[in-house]
Formats: C-alpha cells, sequence, structure tokens
C-alpha cells in the first residue's frame, strides 16, 4: 500500500513515528567536488507533492534524513538516506521507497548514481564540463563571470543531460 492510502488506515500511535514531513526531511545540494559533501549549503524544496502525495509525506522512517546531492555542472543524484528505525508493522503497510519517489524509473538511471563511489567520480569529471551550445553573451557582476548559451542542435548527450535538469522541476 502507498502512502497517499494512508488517509484510510488507522495507525497507532507507536507507528506515527514513521510518518516524515517530507519538506522538512529532504535537503538539496549542488556540488563542485566530494569535500562540500557534508558542508554545502542544503536546500529545502517548497514542494514535494508530486513525489509523496497531497499530504507530502514519507511513510516508513523514523527521524528521516534525505540529501539529494548533485553535481552542480552535470546534475548527477546521489540520495543519502538516514533514519533511525524502519517501520516492520503489518497492515498491508511498507515503508515508502524514496528513490523510486524521487526519480521516475524511465530517468532513474541516467539521473541517480548507484553510489557515494560513483557520485564522486561523477563529481571529478565534470569539471570537464563544457556547456552545451554556443556561447551567445558573456558578463560579469558582482565579480563574477556568467556565460549565456543557445543550443542550436540537439545530441543524444544533450537529451540525457535535459533529462537531469527536468527531474529537479517535478
Amino acid at each position: 500500500m502507498v502512502m497517499e492510502d494512508l488517509t484510510n488506515v488507522q495507525l497507532t500511535n507507536s507507528d506515527r513515528k514513521y510518518v516524515s514531513d517530507g519538506l522538512k526531511a529532504i535537503k538539496l545540494t549542488f556540488l563542485k567536488d566530494s569535500q562540500e559533501m557534508s558542508t554545502a549549503t542544503q536546500y529545502a524544496p517548497d514542494m514535494v507533492y508530486q513525489h509523496f502525495g497531497d499530504e507530502e509525506t514519507i511513510f516508513g522512517y523514523e527521524d528521516l534524513d534525505v540529501t539529494l546531492h548533485h553535481t552542480a555542472q552535470t546534475l548527477f543524484a546521489y540520495t543519502n538516506i538516514s533514519y533511525s528505525g524502519k517501520f516492520k508493522g503489518d497492515k498491508g503497510l511498507e515503508a515508502d521507497d524514496i528513490n523510486e519517489k524521487l526519480v521516475h524509473a524511465d530517468v532513474r538511471t541516467n539521473v541517480l548514481c548507484s553510489g557515494k563511489g560513483e557520485f564522486q567520480q561523477k563529481l571529478i569529471k565534470q569539471k570537464e564540463f563544457k556547456p552545451y551550445g554556443e556561447m551567445i553573451h558573456k558578463f560579469q557582476s558582482k565579480g563574477k563571470t556568467f556565460e549565456v548559451y543557445k543550443v542550436t542542435e540537439q545530441s543524444e548527450s544533450f537529451n540525457l543531460f535535459l533529462e537531469r535538469i527536468q527531474t529537479l522541476g517535478m
């Protein structure tokens, strides 16, 4: 049974500790290198109903903390999930599969790294990243240089990159 169906289930008081507010449990980071994993600024999502239902709750974990790390340039992701306890009850319920709910199965292999080691390799490799398309404008602001690119033709690698960008909007 999925979390959205919990409205029809009577949870005991002891089971309620396994219901987490998705807005509080999930944080996003964007990293340049692996040294930033524990110190990077964390961003809270404005909404998670598209992943965890109208109530924006995640079922099955006590003291849940989910950090969805992204490579800053290439947008590959790695989920770091921690909790102090996992639901082992009955009632036909099971803990939500967080990765399954966060990233659609059709794009999961392109977006989510299989482990921390693979993610760290993506962090190293992203230093070689060059923006797609043609630079059409360059400007400076507050001591930083910004470049604007226009993509004029699609490629398989650009389409995969676009898939990773689109998961941030979902």
